[in-house]
Parts: structure tokens; sequence; C-alpha cells
């Protein structure tokens, strides 16, 4: 939606005055008018007559005062009539009245003085009859009269003595109508037209009724192609300025708009762009209706509010919960289009300075959807609605000056993709929520967008946010991010971060040091063992979810293993006295030690300590076993010893002649 160049709305008001004669001396009378108004809406040829019967009752009655009678008589009356009333006729008495017009002060009416050509005195009556007609006026015209074929909006009032003045509006079948102001009652369906009345109105002068009428069937249509989307323009007849610069918009202008949100035109049907007076009524330039794929401009059009209306196909309140997000959205993004696609200069579209502010939107948060009832005029409406697209503007253009729309673009992707703003590896995960808070497309501004001037743009325009609070999570999220070393921060953290729940961020963040203390260690260690860390750790961290408890077990047991691993691995690669040598002689122990490294790098922990158990078991039991070794090695020596001395002392005591043979 967008705010329409509004004017003032055209209220009808109609004075009567009198003429008061009398043979003496003037005297307060009255004249009383019963008058009956018949407005008649001839849509084919694009204009409006106004009857009005009126019968004339002098109800003055003759006054006596010391001796003297005296008489109060009529010889005319005056009446506003609109400016462009042409073919102006008033007669009565049987032939046409003299009548002067000219302007008044009254600003879009003349004042018509009539002569009724006689005298009316006490009792007196007389019929007159006005009649006028106006032509539709011209689309973008001051008035905010219409009359075309397949739209009319006319002003209905009446004026006259109270309870005798009755106003009819004839209009034709088939039209969609509207009725503000005043009742009016469905009173005779009669050739081809349809009566509305007020009989008998209690206070003429305060009558008005403002009554429209649309039939769809009659507008002129054309249809074009833009980039494979198909696009029915409908516009009133005979108003081709308004389609020519609809289609010129749409066909240099949407290509641009594509290209900058980034998103695909995902709509089956045609788009439709209608001309509409209905949004010029209620104070906007134009509207986007989804669920009809239909956008409707009112008669006031350019390149920058098509452009406008055309992005709210893609910015619009599935995409974000706050109306000054997709408004100024859909302006920064119209106005590049419409300067990229050289349908508009730069200055024409940028808001270049502060805009002024409204009492009624002391943040942008607080700016929400209006109608014409909620203010005392169309004015208030519009500097309400003004200072609400003019400051989303500024603000979402501060933010494309520092990051760019290409940055821009990706937050727009990012929203509309429902992603969270705190992301991790290897893809986004989604966000819980339909449509996307303004804390959340702060958070993209910053997380996806790069922006560092975000926050303080909100805090001063937006909203007065826990900044403190947030920003010190913030702080602290960078920090813990850059500590794990390529690790991504869990869905643990970055949801209640998303979610601006920083205590509880904070208290999850605060688990983190340790854990990465404890990878580093057992990561130092492994590669005394000629092994890497395994992937298990790192994602047990990052997919953590309710609590850090899985990946802190889960160290503890590899530190474990990995420490009981390298304790025998440092008795396989220690110095070994001889009987340890001895001891170890025939052991399988570097086997064992090869077992125990390869079971710690599959992670099978408990094969990997009982690995390790058994090549501490080998190599306590080195030295004792050496020494046995030793021990009895040294007694088979023995026994050889004592073998050959016996046999050599026996062979020299043979010698001898001491032993027999």
């Amino acid at each position: 939606m967008r705010a329409a160049g509004m004017r003032n709305a055209t209220v009808v008001a109609v004075a009567v005055g009198l003429w008061l004669v009398a043979f003496t001396q003037p005297a307060l009378g009255d004249l009383r008018f019963e008058n009956e108004f018949t407005y008649t809406v001839d849509a084919d040829n694009s204009s409006l007559t106004v009857d009005i019967d009126m019968h004339l009752v002098n109800t003055t009655p003759n006054s006596v005062e010391g001796g003297v009678v005296t008489q109060t008589f009529f010889t005319g009356f005056e009446l506003f009539v609109p400016l462009d009333a042409t073919e102006f006729d008033v007669s009565g008495g049987g032939g046409s009245l003299e009548y002067t017009r000219e302007p008044s002060e009254d600003d879009g009416f003349d004042l018509v003085t009539v002569e009724l050509g006689r005298r009316l005195f006490f009792r007196e009556a007389m019929d007159v009859q006005v009649n006028w007609r106006i032509n539709g006026d011209e689309p973008r015209s001051d008035s905010q009269f219409r009359v075309n074929p397949a739209y009319f909006a006319v002003p209905v009032f009446g004026f006259g003595t109270p309870r005798h003045v009755d106003v009819h509006l004839v209009v034709p079948l088939g039209y969609e109508l509207t009725f503000e102001g005043d009742v009016l009652t469905t009173s005779a369906t009669e050739s081809g037209q349809l009566t509305y009345s007020a009989l008998d109105i209690e206070d003429p002068d305060e009558f008005f009724a403002w009554v429209s009428g649309v039939d769809n069937s009659k507008l002129s249509t054309e249809r074009v192609v833009v980039e494979e989307v198909e696009i029915v323009v409908r516009s009133w007849p005979g108003d081709d300025f308004w389609t020519s610069e609809v289609i010129a918009a749409a066909q240099s202008g949407l290509p641009v708009l594509l290209d900058l949100i980034g998103l695909e035109y995902a709509q089956t049907a045609p788009l439709v762009v209608t001309e509409s007076a209905e949004v010029t009524a209620s104070g906007y330039g134009g509207w986007y209706i989804k669920d009809r794929n239909l956008v409707e401009i009112g008669e006031y059009v350019d390149a920058d509010l098509v452009l406008h209306e055309l992005s709210h196909i893609w910015l619009n309140q599935d995409l974000f919960d706050r109306r000054w997000i997709i408004e100024g959205l859909a302006e920064i993004f119209a106005a590049e289009s419409a300067v990229v696609a050289g349908l508009a200069e730069e200055a024409e579209v940028r808001q270049g300075v502060f805009p002024s502010s409204h009492p009624e939107i002391p943040s942008l948060n607080e700016w929400d959807y209006v109608t014409v009832e909620s203010f005392d005029s169309i004015d208030d409406l519009f500097d309400y609605e003004q200072a609400g697209y003019s400051l989303s503007e500024w603000v979402l253009q501060q933010v494309v000056d520092e990051i760019g729309f290409e940055s821009m673009r990706d937050v727009v992707y990012a929203a509309s993709n429902n992603e969270i703003a705190y992301r991790g590896e290897p893809e986004p995960e989604p966000e819980s929520r339909a449509t996307a808070a303004w804390y959340h497309f702060l958070d993209l501004l910053q997380e996806v967008g790069g922006s560092e001037d975000a926050d303080e743009l909100f805090f001063d325009h937006v909203t007065e946010f826990e900044y403190e609070e947030r920003d010190a999570a913030r702080r602290l999220y960078e920090e813990v991010r850059a500590s794990t070393n390529g690790w991504e921060l869990p869905l643990l953290i970055r949801e209640p971060m998303s979610r601006w729940q920083f205590e509880d961020a904070t208290r999850w963040l605060g688990q983190v040091g340790p854990i990465v203390e404890a990878r580093d260690e057992v990561e130092s260690d492994l590669l005394e063992l000629g092994l890497e860390l395994r992937p298990k750790m790192e994602d047990l961290f990052e997919l953590a979810t309710g609590s850090f408890d899985e990946v802190v077990v889960f160290g503890a047991e590899l530190a474990e293993a990995t420490d009981q691993v390298l304790e025998a691995k440092g008795l396989v690669d220690a110095d070994r006295s001889l009987f340890e040598e001895v001891g170890l002689i025939g052991s399988e122990i570097e086997a064992e030690l090869d077992d125990a490294v390869r079971a710690l790098d599959s992670e099978d922990f408990d094969a990997a300590e009982a690995e390790a158990a058994e090549v501490v078991a080998i190599a306590d039991a080195a030295e004792t076993q050496g020494l046995i070794r030793m021990g009895a090695l040294l007694a088979v020596l023995a026994l050889f010893g004592l073998g050959g001395w016996l046999l050599v002392r026996r062979r020299r005591l043979k010698r001898a002649g001491l032993v027999d043979k």
C-alpha cells in the first residue's frame, strides 16, 4: 500500500439566502422550501444531472403594531451550485426565471441569485424548477467528482425546510455501489435504473451522502508480458495516460525490480493492475491484494508508485509482521528500480533529509494500518501516513546506503525462506515463526546483511528495546564463536539469540569455553599418537539440543582413553633396562599399542583402554619377567659349567689311573 498525493475531500454544502421585503419596515419572516432533489447518473455519457423541484410558501404572517399593518414578501432567493455545473436553468410560473451567477467565497461553488418575477406574500406559494448538468471531471482534475462508464463518484445533498426535503439518486443497474455519509434507502427499480432516496430529511443543512459505483466489466483492457509475467492492465475508458504509465513502468522497471528483490514470481494467474478510485478515497495511492493477485492504483499514477505496488507481490504481511518494514522496503526497492530503469531521476524518489514526524507515531513500531474514519479529516490521515512512509523509507535507506542492495536482497531472501539469523552449517535452520518479527529483521540486517549501524537506527526510530542486554550478548556470542576455531555454535545457543532470550543464550555461551579447552587438549594429545580429532565431537557440539551433556561426556571419554593410550605409548617408547629388554623378548607390546591406537582412532574407547591396559600390564611385568628369564639362564649356564668340570676331572683322574676305564 502506498499513500496517495492526497487532496482535500470536497465537502458539498448548500446555503440558502432570503430576500425579505416589507411594505413599511423589514421584519423577520420565513419562506418555506419544500424541495425534491433528483440526481441522475448517466454513466454512458459521463455526466450527472441534478433536478430540483421547489415548492415555495411564504409562511410569514402579517403583523399589526400601532395600527400599522406590516406585510413581508419575498422576491427571490440564493443558492450555491458547483463551479462545473453546465446547462443551468431556472424556471417557474410558466416560464424562465432571471438569475445571476457569480463566484462565491466558498471554494468550488458559484452563488446564484434567482428572481421570482413577482412578490410572494403570506400564504402564497410558487413552484420553481432548477436544473443543471455536470460532466464527469477528467482523471487527475482537482475535483473528486467523477463519472465514466466504469466508475462514478457523486455527492448527494439537499437544502430546504426541515422535514420538507426529499433526495433521490438514480443510478444504472450493474454497478457495485459504496455509500458514505447519510443513509439512502432503495425505493424503486425501473427501466434499468435503481433509485435510492432519503425522505422528509430532519436536518437538510447537515445532510450529505457520497455515492460511488464500480463496473469493472466496462474498464478498458490491455495485456503485456514482462519477464514471463502476464500483466492485465485495466483502466477507465479514455484514460490512455494511466494505461501508458502503468505499462511503461512494468516493461522497464519490473525486470530491474525482480533482480533487486531476488525472489521468484510464484503466482500462476495473471497479475491484474486496475485503475481504482477506492484507493484514493481511502487516502492511498494504491494497494496489492495478494489473494486475488490484484494491484489497484488510483488515478494519480507514476512509475515509482506502480513499482511500489508491484513490489508488494513479495514484500507483504506474509514476509514481515510490521507495516513499516514492508512499506519501507517497498519504497527503497521501487525508488531504486525507477532510477535504474530510467523512469525517474534520483532526486525525485530519494528521501534525502530526515523526514518530519507525527505525534501519533512516536516510533515506527507504533505506525499501524488506519482508515479515514480514524481521523477528523483526510488531511490528518495524509499527515499521519506521510510521516510513517517517509520515516520508514529514510531508516531503510540509511541501512541500504551502508550495506548495498545486494546484501539487502540477501536479507529479504533469508526472511522469505524463514531462515534463522544466527546461522549454522551447512544450511541455516528455519525459524518457527511464519512471519518474521521486527527484531528478526534487525538480526538479519546484522548477521546476514553485515550492517553495523542498524541497531542504533532501530533504537532511535523503531522501538527502545533492551539495547545493552542485546549488545552484551552479541559481543559474547562473537567472542565465543571466534574461540571455537571453526566449530559452528549450536542451535542450543543460536535459537535463544534469535528469540532475544539473552539470559538463556548467555548461560549456554558460558559453557562453551571448557568444551573448547578440552577439545584443544585432547586434539594435541591425539597428534602425539599420529591421530586427528574425528568429527564426532564437533558434530555432538554443533547439534547439541537441550544441553551440552553429550559432547561433555564424549569429550571426557575421549580424553580418558587418549590419556591411557598415551601412557601406554610412553611405556613402549621409554628407555629400558637389560632385565626389561629380556622380559619383553617375545611379547607383542608394540602390536598391542597399535591395536590401542586403532581402537582410539575408531572411537572404540573400551577397546582402546583394554589394549592400553594390556600394554601397561606387559610393560609393568617386563622387569620381573626379565629377572626370571635371566635367573633361569644363569642356572642353565651353571649346570652346563658343573657338568664340564666333572668331565674334565674324570679325564684327569683316568689318566692318573685312579679310575677304571
